[in-house]
């Protein structure tokens, strides 16, 4: 029990309800309560994220609201959308398929969630699950098997835009190519997915197709918390509180940075994105892999990390600029309950 200047509060045990019970206090005693708890060792951040009571709206994410943003600035032009496409060989159990894809949208809540702005507010509603259709495209008979066609064809299905205030933000799709081969093309909005989702997306997808095919009944729990869990705890402030000292080294770092890199290209930078740049893959021979990888084990830092700062090193050579700021995407998946959850 902590006596406040608005009287006493309790905090109820056991620890995994504590952020509950610091919602439900005031501003003043919610800091008298953390300072207490930080006194006795606890750490929220090793807390679990809290499942909310069940209902049907959330505020949206900081990084939802930046993607939010984001759609709305895009023009028109899909930049928004992640199309996924699944090559699948011999007989296929097109049934499977589509229970398959209405399990996960069951399962997962965010996958029948729509976005809204009410006034000054971002929110995000959660529907009921409604079983999806599944659009059948028949390539073959429409004589377009050639790859061409249907890359033409994935890449005009891929880019519909969403309505992010009436769509399902998932938007399935089986294109018929052969008897023996067809493409399932998996369209998202990034709302709801980042490269981190995508694959826990698929790898249970592939789990419930295996169990519809052998007649037996895929696992239905859903994961340990929704997005709109972790959304709301975000919105109580909870992330602030656990990142503030990370905010603040990252804006001691950044202080003076170059607002852009000024690379020696042919062409002028255009004012406005237009998003028509290109996918340049190519192999680093063994040699130079070798060395890197063996360079980055005696530093005792990852492989992404030495790759990265090969990347800067080239940038400041080509540049003469001494500070090179790169943004990389990352997962929120720091913790365990999300590692099953899907969004952005």
């Amino acid at each position: 029990v902590a006596k406040t200047r608005t009287g006493s509060v309790r905090l109820a045990s056991p620890m995994t309800e504590i952020y509950a019970e610091l919602r439900d206090l005031s501003p003043d005693q919610r800091e008298l309560m953390l300072v207490m708890l930080e006194k006795q060792g606890v750490d929220l951040g090793r807390l679990p994220i809290p499942k909310r009571p069940s209902v049907n709206s959330a505020p949206m994410s900081a990084s939802q609201m930046r993607l939010w943003t984001m759609d709305r600035l895009s023009s028109g032009l899909p930049t928004e959308n992640v199309p996924v496409a699944i090559e699948l060989e011999g007989p296929i159990n097109t049934e499977a398929i589509v229970r398959s894809i209405n399990l996960l949208i069951e399962r997962h809540k965010l996958l029948r969630t729509t976005f809204h702005e009410e006034g000054e507010r971002l929110e995000q509603r959660i529907h009921e699950f409604a079983p999806v259709e599944v659009e059948l495209i028949d390539l073959e008979r429409q004589g377009a098997g050639s790859p061409e066609v249907v890359n033409a064809a994935l890449v005009e299905h891929g880019s519909v835009l969403f309505d992010l205030e009436a769509d399902s933000l998932l938007r399935p799709a089986l294109f018929r190519i052969s008897d023996e081969s067809r493409i399932l093309l998996l369209t998202f909005h990034q709302l709801v997915v980042d490269g981190w989702a995508v694959n826990v997306f698929l790898q249970q997808l592939s789990d419930a197709y295996a169990e519809f095919c052998a007649d037996s009944t895929p696992d239905t729990d859903a994961p340990a918390i929704q997005y709109a869990d972790m959304a709301a705890w975000e919105s109580d402030g909870w992330e602030d509180k656990l990142i503030a000292g990370q905010v603040d080294y990252w804006v001691e770092q950044l202080r003076g940075a170059p607002a852009i890199l000024e690379l020696p290209v042919g062409r002028p930078r255009p004012s406005v994105p237009d998003f028509s740049g290109a996918l340049c893959l190519f192999n680093i021979p063994d040699k130079q892999t070798n060395a890197l990888r063996e360079l980055v084990r005696q530093e005792g830092v990852t492989m992404f990390t030495g790759v990265l700062a090969t990347l800067k090193v080239l940038l400041a050579a080509y540049t003469g600029q001494p500070d090179i700021v790169v943004g990389t995407l990352v997962s929120r998946r720091g913790r365990t309950e999300a590692e099953a959850m899907l969004g952005n």
